[in-house]
């Protein structure tokens, strides 16, 4: 359970940082309009889904250690 903990906060992290990197995207002349942003936030968050389940960046373990430490701690 812990460790499923520690992938989600990287998934939702993940998808933070996906968020903003569309966000920061000259779209040029390109532009979905209303569709478009309504769905970013969605494309973002499957995304960081996506590479935390593909391994992520390493945030998990880190995530993960803290948690235990935490728990021992009590």
């Amino acid at each position: 359970k812990n460790a499923e903990t520690a992938k989600s906060f990287e998934a939702v992290f993940l998808g933070q940082m996906t968020q903003m990197m569309l966000e920061s995207v000259d779209k040029g002349e390109f532009n979905g309009g209303a569709g478009e942003d309504m769905f970013r936030g969605v494309l973002a968050e499957k995304l960081g889904t996506e590479i935390a389940n593909r391994g992520g960046v390493g945030l998990a373990p880190v995530v993960l250690d803290q948690i235990l430490k935490l728990q021992q701690g009590r």
